[in-house]
């Protein structure tokens, strides 16, 4: 019963996507509550199939709020109810975006307090002796935690760059709206669908291989989309990058919280978000600046060395 409210509250709540400056940090509450309270909602080693549906959840959420949202204002356009102080017809977005939140809210309300569902579990976590380590400088450095980070900001911020440039590598390449749209929804609907087969993916293939390997693969279809190419192959490939991107997030949310003591999950997982927030800040004005220079396609490239070097730092980890 806690997953299930805690999913509704995650479903009302853009999880990893950067807000604007005036949500940011109230978002960033949200979030950081929301990843403890999965992180501590079973063992360690179910991690991988909690964070898998935690992000199978936001992928949903990612596809089905667009086509809903720009549905409500074709209908309202249509029936000549936009008015003049509204021509795009967005006021029932934010109308339905209101309600949203306050059914997140609502769930939000019967959330433990505590990561770990009660007072006791969280007692329970602590060392038996009563000692506190230092807390953030404790998840700093332990072992290969820089390599989870890494991979982590690489995962999110080659997902963001792509639905940020790729309207305008598909305005540069004669790409219709509605089939850049189509690229889009390809990449979230496949990243929702790997995501809820995360757990039977690990048990298969192991997290190390599955990681190394969703990068490596990620790498090279971003690659081969750099130069212009038929729009079949455009959709193939955004669909290979849409699965090894949504097994990226899941996979390195658990890698994070595994790799701290177990209460101070939720300290590791707020530096994670941090870190993510960093490479969305910078990576994408490198992007940029880049593209300005050799072109829209170096996006690409930049983004498929990017995944390549994320796929040699989990190889030499110690990812299990």
């Amino acid at each position: 019963m806690v997953l299930r409210r805690h999913l509704i509250t995650e479903a009302a709540v853009p999880l990893d996507t950067p807000p604007a400056p005036a949500e940011r940090s109230t978002l960033t509450l949200a979030v950081v509550g929301l990843q403890a309270i999965v992180a501590h909602a079973g063992p360690a080693d179910g991690a991988d199939a909690r964070f898998g549906l935690f992000g199978a959840t936001v992928s949903l959420g990612q596809v089905l709020g667009p086509v809903v949202a720009g549905g409500m204002a074709e209908v309202l356009i249509a029936a000549g109810l936009s008015g003049p102080d509204d021509p795009y017809g967005t006021a029932p977005t934010f109308v339905l975006a209101s309600l949203l939140c306050a059914s997140g809210a609502v769930a939000a309300l019967r959330l433990p307090r505590y990561p770990g569902g009660t007072r006791e579990a969280r007692v329970a976590a602590e060392p038996l002796d009563g000692s506190r380590p230092a807390g953030l400088g404790t998840v700093l450095r332990a072992p290969h935690m820089g390599k989870a980070l890494w991979a982590s900001m690489v995962v999110l911020t080659a997902t963001d760059v792509l639905t940020v440039y790729l309207p305008a590598i598909g305005a540069e390449r004669g790409w219709s709206v509605a089939f850049v749209s189509i690229l889009l929804a390809v990449r979230a609907a496949l990243s929702f669908a790997v995501r809820v087969g995360t757990a039977p993916l690990v048990r298969m293939l192991g997290r190390r291989p599955l990681l190394v390997g969703a990068c490596g693969i990620g790498a090279a279809a971003l690659l081969l989309m750099t130069p212009e190419l038929p729009a079949w192959v455009a959709v193939v490939l955004m669909a290979v990058t849409g699965l090894v991107l949504g097994i990226g997030q899941p996979l390195t949310m658990a890698w994070v919280s595994r790799s701290a003591p177990e209460h101070l999950r939720a300290t590791a997982l707020a530096v994670r978000l941090t870190a993510n927030r960093v490479g969305q800040s910078l990576i994408p004005v490198a992007v940029g600046a880049v593209a300005a220079i050799a072109g829209s396609g170096a996006i690409f490239l930049v983004l498929g060395a990017l995944l390549v070097s994320t796929s040699v730092a989990v190889a030499r980890s110690d990812l299990r």
